[in-house]
């Protein structure tokens, strides 16, 4: 809940506006979230008010004659007058003494209503949902619950009461992948995104939402969460002229191949235009090592092949949704024959990417390709943890944001004696043995095979050291947490297990793990990536892949980062300076890249976020010896 500030009342005017001030408080917060300064009150003559931000303004007109004992006064005299000025959220309506005033044209997002004064008074403020805050003449506090609704231009938000919400209250952005599309076509123009700010007197709410295609659909929000719909709905198949010339599937089909190394880069690359950011997704997968560990396999089949929701944007330019499942046949593993679903969104254009050769030779070509674009609620915050998805072309990431740091600690499976077991267990039963509400995976272990059993490096659970070999690797540093909760990102590389000791105790560290820092051929294996608040230039590091990074804010709070990546989700991962860029984007002062690919995983609240990547355990996580829990 947000909670209103109360305005300073110069003493002048407090007994005047004491009954219509309780609205006054209620844009305190709104002024709040757009300026973050106070709300203001203001007489009509003065200039110092700011166009656009809300406020309430005192506009008082006064004609008194001065009296005194030998001339008394004219019985002309015009009564002195009063009105006040109020800017509310658009969805928060006003009523005095029965009457609600009539809404004004929205500014962003926000109307202003003009109340005479006419003496005594009962004023009501109303939400879009039913519910009222009454006033009794004081000056209360006010507190509502803010909710955001991202839509495209040509959907519609309605409350569940039936009060629609204009585009005008709304602000507006162009969908993220124009400025792409535009580098061929530069006039097509995809739907704009508007976003809603909700404000509403209880904490949960519903909305309806009436798509393109003119269906409807209820979505409960809770207090602080986002919902964002990008996804046009469009039409469910392609009109059959446009569909010989081109032919959605069949890129579907040769991009599946491609992933799991059954198409060359050359085959694939035919599909799009040489400068774009596909074409370099593509190369940089093929010709990373990780191209490589999708190749233990024959295809058996393609089944469930899907074309749907096209949308048409210009004759040159229409996107479309492409599905289809791959059954395949393993040599190893838990599993022998999966069935590898394949679901991404696909812009295709029709262009000329050769202008200069005298021949008019437009065709057509994929300019943008991504996972599906689903419908996601995200920035939910429950009990001090946010969860916030984050989207790409190349791949889909997950923050959880940990406020209470102490909160986060190391849970092993080592026995009672010391030892540890020859396998190890999948993230989901980590938490369910340790009653963990979240759980993220860490640092090195031994995987090979996908046994799990033991970590490497140095570790610390709960302040107890339960592997001390700082040399077991080359290039280890240990990332980890002290007793105050503060992130550490040490060298450990030239340490002996004595001197790893003594810098465990002297820095009080509670939980941590070890990763190597640039030992790898390929450079995938690195470790701090922000420190101090210097960002790190990581341009040059790794390749395109599932990450697991830990970061932490100035005020404590600890950010846990997973990518997909490596065919999941059609995307091929994310690179080094992309999650460097997401933990600079969200605060962090310290952070670290952990053991990513097949050993990123996140779990939360019962549910995988984020799997592992791998044909073995698609909907779990590869076995491992430990785990950072949430508890």
């Amino acid at each position: 809940m947000k909670k209103i500030l109360k305005p300073a009342i110069p003493a002048v005017i407090a007994v005047i506006l004491t009954a219509l001030l309780c609205s006054c408080s209620g844009t305190g917060t709104v002024t709040d979230l757009l300026t973050g300064t106070a709300p203001t009150i203001e007489s009509a003559t003065s200039d110092s008010s700011v166009s656009g931000t809300p406020s309430i303004t005192q506009d008082v007109t006064s004609h008194i004659t001065t009296t005194n004992e030998t001339e008394p006064s004219t019985p002309e005299t015009t009564p002195e007058t009063h009105s006040v000025l109020v800017t509310l959220p658009y969805d928060i309506s006003i009523t005095v003494n029965g009457l609600e005033y009539e809404k004004t044209e929205p500014l962003n997002g926000f109307c202003t209503y003009e109340i005479p004064d006419e003496g005594a008074r009962t004023i009501v403020l109303r939400d879009a949902f039913g519910s009222e805050q009454p006033y009794d003449g004081q000056l209360p506090d006010i507190t509502y619950s803010t909710f955001d609704v991202e839509i495209p231009e040509n959907f519609v938000l309605t409350a569940n009461t039936g009060v629609v919400y204009p585009a005008a209250a709304a602000s507006r952005a162009p969908d993220p992948d124009e400025a792409e599309l535009r580098r061929y076509l530069p006039d097509v123009k995809l739907r704009d995104l508007l976003t809603y700010r909700i404000s509403a007197f209880t904490g949960r709410v519903t909305v309806e939402i009436t798509d393109d295609r003119g269906q409807k659909e209820e979505r409960d929000l809770t207090a602080g969460c986002t919902l964002s719909i990008r996804r046009q709905r469009g039409s469910a198949e392609m009109p059959e002229k446009l569909r010989a010339e081109v032919d959605p599937m069949n890129f579907a089909l040769a991009w599946s191949k491609f992933m799991t190394n059954d198409l060359s880069f050359k085959e694939i690359c035919s599909y799009f235009p040489e400068d774009s950011a596909v074409y370099r997704e593509a190369r940089t997968w093929a010709t990373g090592p990780d191209h490589k560990l999708t190749s233990q396999h024959e295809i058996k089949g393609f089944g469930n092949k899907q074309v749907g929701e096209f949308v048409q944007y210009s004759e040159n330019c229409f996107s479309v949704r492409a599905s289809l499942t791959k059954s395949l046949y393993l040599p190893k593993g838990a599993l022998r024959r999966v069935e590898d679903k394949f679901d991404m969104t696909v812009y295709f254009v029709r262009y000329d990417a050769t202008p200069d050769n005298g021949k008019d030779d437009p065709k057509w070509t994929v300019a943008v390709k991504h996972g599906p674009i689903e419908d996601l609620i995200y920035n939910v915050e429950t009990e001090g943890i946010e969860i916030i998805r984050i989207e790409e072309n190349a791949f889909k990431g997950t923050l959880m944001i940990v406020k209470d740091p102490s909160r986060v600690s190391l849970a092993t499976i080592r026995k009672a004696d010391g030892s540890w077991p020859e396998k190890g267990i999948t993230l989901d039963k980590i938490a369910g043995r340790f009653e963990a509400l979240a759980a993220i995976n860490g640092g090195l272990y031994s995987s090979s095979e996908n046994t799990g059993g033991y970590p490497l490096g140095v570790v610390v659970s709960n302040g107890v050291i339960v592997r001390n070999k700082p040399r077991e690797w080359k290039s280890l540093m240990l990332v980890g947490l002290d007793g105050q909760g503060r992130l550490h990102i040490v060298d450990v590389s030239e340490m002996t297990a004595a001197l790893s000791e003594k810098m465990i105790e002297e820095k009080g560290i509670r939980d941590a793990v070890c990763f190597q820092e640039l030992t790898s051929a390929d450079k995938n294996h690195f470790v701090q990536i922000i420190n101090d608040g210097v960002v790190r230039d990581t341009s040059s590091l790794g390749s395109r892949n599932p990450r697991t990074v830990i970061g932490q804010r100035e005020d404590g709070a600890l950010l846990l980062l997973v990518t997909d990546g490596r065919g999941y989700n059609c995307h091929t991962g994310a690179t080094a300076s992309e999650v460097t860029d997401i933990m600079a984007r969200y605060g962090a002062v310290n952070a670290a890249n952990l053991d990513g690919g097949s050993s990123t995983c996140m779990y939360y609240d019962g549910a995988y976020l984020q799997p592992s990547v791998t044909f073995y355990y698609s909907t779990s996580s590869w076995r491992l010896p430990f785990a950072f829990i949430v508890k």
